[in-house]
């Protein structure tokens, strides 16, 4: 996650810099920009890291939490914000085939053979802040226990989205 955020912020610095740029050239015509360019360069950097700095944290800081945990080694049950959480009873009694069938449907997974835990989700873009989640495999009886966490936080749209993810993971564990 904070290789995509680093990149994504990287190259939003360029292009805010280099369209104030253009923009000022446009404007004031290049015999003006090209006697003050360094001027306009540096309040440039200066706008365009200050503007890029307050974005990317408030990304980072609406999608540490659930990323964080995504992608960490705990396979705890996540114990804040959003979540959906469901039993479903599934004719898998093998820890295996269930890693097998997240595997085919998810980008990423992490497995715990121990706690018998799967962490999955299906990445992060720019148009699509999905969901991921974490099932719990009970081998004597088939029940495999999931909890969604959206990575949007709180809002209808989340709603909406762990919902039908439920549906996706469902389909999937029947399947």
């Amino acid at each position: 996650m904070k290789r995509l955020i680093s990149f994504y912020a990287v190259v939003a610095f360029l292009i805010y810099v280099l369209t104030i740029l253009l923009v000022k050239l446009i404007i004031k015509g290049y015999q003006e920009f090209s006697e003050s360019f360094s001027g306009l360069l540096i309040e440039s950097a200066m706008a365009g890291f200050i503007f890029v700095f307050l974005f990317f944290g408030a990304l980072w800081l609406n999608l540490s939490n659930t990323l964080g945990y995504l992608e960490s080694d705990s396979f705890e049950e996540p114990t804040y914000g959003h979540k959906l959480n469901l039993q479903v009873e599934t004719p898998i009694r093998e820890f295996s085939k269930l890693k097998e069938r997240f595997t085919s449907s998810y980008s990423y997974v992490r497995a715990s053979e121990n706690r018998a835990a799967i962490k999955f989700h299906n990445g992060l873009t720019w148009k699509n802040w999905g969901v991921g989640g974490i099932a719990f495999f009970n081998a004597e009886n088939g029940n495999v226990r999931i909890v969604l966490v959206p990575f949007i936080g709180y809002s209808n749209n989340a709603t909406k989205k762990l919902e039908k993810e439920m549906k996706r993971v469902k389909e999937l564990l029947m399947g």
